[in-house]
């Protein structure tokens, strides 16, 4: 079915006969230089390549991949590739960094578990003792695997949030590249694809950071 909600990966397995009844409804005038996008989003394209768009547009762009290639075919239809390339470049993101060491102890009670521990044996203490000693140590250390799981879960989250974004733009800056470097080619067959890619590493770290199991075992 071709409706509003199609998006431009989905349009070559529409039929030509589908595409020949497409009927659009009615749209408010634009200005030279705005583009209505997808999600009733309208932006001025001296605002967006100039950065001067506000940061909340900018979201919208980066994480919808259907708008980003409106974006995209727009810009090469008016010849505007190289404006948009230096834009691209600038949307790149750094990579926010895995954390390998956590040594984080909350409210040092492991540490204050162990000191006990310590004293009772070298004390004599009675094997009651030591064993809810023991005890205290052990949920100690069950409470830092917790906060540890949880803290390398948000950072494998943001890994991927950024990974998936970058991939977009450097997705729609292959297209414009190629467009720039062949100015008939547009039989480019990223043109019909989206601009997401399935991101393997980014599933690979997922279940690294989740399974307790591999904790031990994961590449440093």
């Amino acid at each position: 079915m071709l409706n509003k909600y199609t998006t431009w990966a989905e349009l070559p397995r529409i039929s030509y006969e589908d595409l020949f009844r497409t009927r659009l409804s009615p749209v408010g005038a634009l200005g030279k230089q705005e583009l209505a996008l997808p999600s009733s989003l309208v932006v001025t394209t001296l605002d967006l390549l100039s950065g001067k768009a506000d940061p909340e547009t900018f979201e919208k762009i980066a994480k919808d991949g259907d708008i980003l290639k409106s974006i995209v075919l727009t810009s090469m239809a008016r010849e505007t590739g190289k404006e948009l390339e230096a834009w691209l470049l600038t949307q790149q993101k750094t990579m926010p960094e895995i954390g390998r060491d956590w040594t984080a102890d909350i409210g040092g009670k492991a540490q204050q578990a162990v000191t006990r521990l310590l004293k009772a044996l070298s004390n004599n203490a009675e094997e009651l003792e030591l064993y809810r000693l023991r005890e205290s140590l052990r949920s100690a250390h069950d409470e830092n695997w917790l906060e540890l799981k949880k803290m390398r879960g948000l950072e494998s989250s943001r890994y991927r949030t950024a990974r998936r974004r970058n991939q977009r733009m450097c997705n729609a800056d292959f297209i414009v590249r190629k467009k720039n470097q062949h100015q008939s080619m547009w039989d480019n067959d990223m043109y019909c694809h989206g601009m997401d890619v399935s991101d393997d590493r980014g599933h690979v770290l997922k279940e690294r950071h989740n399974d307790s199991s591999k904790a031990d075992s994961s590449p440093r």
